[in-house]
């Protein structure tokens, strides 16, 4: 929007993208890395003419990937071209998958890691602000164990990594969801957002969130990362 020239695309197609985010965490002195593989779908009303934004405030994206080169992901993005505030909206799924696939983001970040669990599906619907982010997420899982390290994560510290990963499974409320007593959890989120943090990182955190909610993990049990 800040562009001078007015710029105008209709729909924009992308395939067979491969994206890599990653992140350093200042704290553990480790990088954390997320990938998405084989990115297609497309992009609609990508402009900064206010002409037709006017009649169509809302630039889309609707993009299909494999996370972690595994996970088939379809996620539809919104975004509210006029607003002052930055309002967006994201949706979308996860379909099966291991998830100790997502160790190389988990592991660096938040010093933790998952031994064991079956992703089945995770669905959320979420809308956010240059502020904040809000919305539901279910997932959808079983057999959910995590191993807990002592930071820096040490040879050294692998006793003390086994009695903190027993006591973090023992706060685990559920270990599958629907839980032993078929109830189905949903993570509802209220994040803030954290002003220097990137648009994907927050969109991280916000999902993380919904998904240790689901887990029933009390959140000052969850390592703190960067």
């Amino acid at each position: 929007m800040k562009l001078k020239p007015r710029i105008r695309f209709d729909r924009i197609f992308v395939s067979d993208v491969a994206v890599i985010y990653r992140q350093m965490s200042k704290k553990h002195q480790a990088e954390g890395a997320s990938s998405f593989q084989d990115a297609t779908g497309t992009i609609t009303n990508l402009t900064n003419d206010t002409a037709q934004l006017k009649k169509d405030r809302y630039m889309r994206a609707d993009l299909r990937a494999a996370i972690m080169g595994t996970g088939p992901l379809h996620a539809r993005f919104g975004f509210d071209m006029l607003s002052t505030a930055g309002h967006h909206t994201y949706s979308g799924s996860l379909g099966k998958m291991q998830a100790p696939a997502f160790n190389s983001i988990l592991r660096p970040l938040l010093n933790f890691e998952i031994a064991s669990g079956n992703i089945r599906s995770i669905r959320f619907d979420m809308q956010g602000t240059d502020y904040k982010n809000w919305g539901e997420l279910r997932f959808d899982y079983d057999h959910l164990k995590i191993s807990v390290f002592r930071a820096p994560a040490k040879r050294s510290n692998r006793s003390k990594k086994g009695i903190l990963s027993f006591l973090v499974n023992q706060m685990l409320v559920h270990d599958s969801n629907p839980d032993a007593n078929e109830h189905y959890h949903i993570g509802r989120v209220q994040h803030t957002r954290v002003p220097e943090y990137s648009h994907f990182k927050t969109i991280w955190k916000s999902l993380f969130e919904g998904i240790v909610a689901c887990a029933g993990i009390n959140p000052k049990y969850v390592p703190e990362g960067e």
